[in-house]
């Protein structure tokens, strides 16, 4: 049996996707344009409510989706971070070679990769 939340994100996101795609083709409607933005809230809270039911990778493919640019990082002494502060080269039209600085201060490392998921959704 499928996850019920994750397949309610699922649902909502293609929701969403339909919105943003209408809102490209300048074809959205002022409330239409206005629902995308409760749909990201409100995946947004879902995940953040009820994230240890999550899997990992599902709920950052999920912030990548709502426009987030989450970036996991380790320090190679046993630490891990995810941030989205920093530069990078963009890529387009597949993986290519880039260069990328990021901000982390000191609390913002913690020594599981869930942890520091943790701490970013409760600062996004």
């Amino acid at each position: 049996m499928k996850n019920t939340l994750k397949f309610e994100i699922e649902e909502l996101t293609k929701l969403y996707y339909e919105l943003i795609e209408k809102e490209e083709k300048n074809i959205a409607s002022k409330e239409e344009i206005e629902q995308i933005e409760k749909y990201s809230k409100q995946i947004l809270e879902l995940i953040k409510q009820q994230y240890l039911e999550l899997e990992f990778d599902f709920i950052l493919e999920c912030l990548v989706d709502l426009g987030h640019s989450p970036c996991l990082l380790y320090d190679d002494d046993g630490h891990w971070a995810i941030t989205s502060d920093g530069v990078c080269t963009a890529v387009y039209d597949g993986p290519k070679d880039w260069d990328g600085v990021f901000q982390v201060s000191k609390d913002e490392w913690f020594n599981t990769p869930r942890k520091a998921l943790t701490d970013y959704l409760n600062n996004v």
